[in-house]
Order: structure tokens, then sequence, then C-alpha cells
């Protein structure tokens, strides 16, 4: 038998029984399980950005630039997509407001079923210094375990004239791979 086929059945073996070690060890769990579970929360970031907002109703006179950020006297909103099972920690908003109104922002879910909506974070900020600033939108507990089976997520932020909505983040914890 040539010398090759000897050295290429040993090299075949030896990863077989490396497979099989891993696999008995609880290694390769992501190959064999249907779901692979962190040891421990991970956390995850969901940015939204100015150009992904729409206006509310089609008679908003708005301006969306890339340097000065949305801008009108209406809602903007967007959809939310996080992984099922996901728990919403924080939610950030980047804000300026020249003293004509007071920007908000939140996070919203809609029952499928019936379309019943529930505040998950709401914030007004009330800061006239028409500066950039970030602020913090509080998050209800009770409403931050995304479950996708039952709702669907969305971002909203209200602007009065003067006021202008860069952008957002939304910060989760999350303890499988995948949705």
């Amino acid at each position: 038998m040539p010398a090759y086929l000897t050295l290429r059945n040993a090299a075949v073996a030896a990863s077989m029984g490396i497979l099989a070690a891993l696999s008995f060890s609880g290694v390769a769990q992501a190959i064999t399980d249907t779901v692979f579970r962190y040891s421990s929360p991970r956390a995850g970031y969901y940015t939204i950005d100015q150009m992904a907002m729409s206006p509310d109703r089609s008679t908003a006179t708005y301006v969306n630039s890339w340097g000065a950020g949305l801008a009108g006297n209406a809602c903007f909103n967007t959809g939310v997509n996080l992984p099922h099972g996901a728990t919403i920690t924080a939610v950030a908003f980047w804000y300026s407001s020249a003293g004509s109104g007071n920007p908000r922002g939140m996070v919203l879910r809609h029952r499928l079923s019936d379309s019943t909506q529930h505040l998950v974070a709401i914030q007004t900020f009330a800061d006239d210094s028409n500066t950039r600033k970030g602020g913090a939108i509080p998050v209800t507990a009770a409403l931050a375990l995304i479950n996708n089976a039952l709702y669907t997520y969305s971002f909203a932020t209200c602007l009065n004239s003067g006021d202008n909505f860069f952008s957002a983040r939304i910060t989760y914890t999350y303890a499988t791979a995948g949705d």
C-alpha cells in the first residue's frame, strides 16, 4: 500500500477523533443544538440614524440633512428589529432644540393581533440651548423584554419648529445567538 494512503487515513482518523472529543465535551454545542446559549448575557446595540426616519403624515414639511439633522414640525417613525428574547436596557437620544419646542423620543410596541400600542420608553427633552446634546430615555422594565411572536417594535421622535433629531441608540442584552 502506498505511503500517502496510510498518511491520509491517519489524518482522517485523527480528525474524526478530535470532532468526537469536541462533541462530547460540549464545545460543539452550536453545531448539534438548535439554540446556542451564551454563558452570560451579551450587550447589543441598535442604532437609528436620522436618515432612517419617515414622517407620520404626507403633509409634513421637513428637512433631513447630514449635518443639520432631521428638522420639521411633525413626528417621524422607523421600525426596530431586535432579537426575540432580548431585553432593552437603555435608549439614548441625540438632539438640539432652539426654544420653540421640546423634542420627544420614544420606543413603542404594537400587538400583532389588535394593534394595541404600548410605550416601552418615552422622554421629552427641555433644553433650549440649540446645542447638540445626548439624553437618556427611561425604559419601562415591565415592557423591556422583546417578544417578536406577539409584537412589532418602532422608534419615533416628535419635533417642533427649532428642534433637530440626529440619532438614537437602543442598548439591549441577549443570551442566545439568533432569533
